[in-house]
């Protein structure tokens, strides 16, 4: 594996274990903790994209 796609993975799994917090001891009520969950599922998601994509050379404008 290249170091592009470990950093991605890495980024990927911390997003999921964040999100997976955030959902079960969140501040808020189940909808307010699924909502969060999801946005920082995606927000994860994105930033693991982008650095995949910085890393491995190839470039988003």
């Amino acid at each position: 594996m290249s170091p592009a796609q470990i950093v991605q993975l890495l980024i990927t799994f911390a997003g999921i274990a964040l999100a997976i917090i955030v959902f079960l001891f969140g501040p808020f009520e189940l909808l307010g903790n699924s909502i969060l969950a999801l946005v920082i599922f995606v927000v994860a998601g994105i930033a693991a994209g982008f650095a995949y994509a910085r890393l491995s050379g190839n470039r988003t404008s």
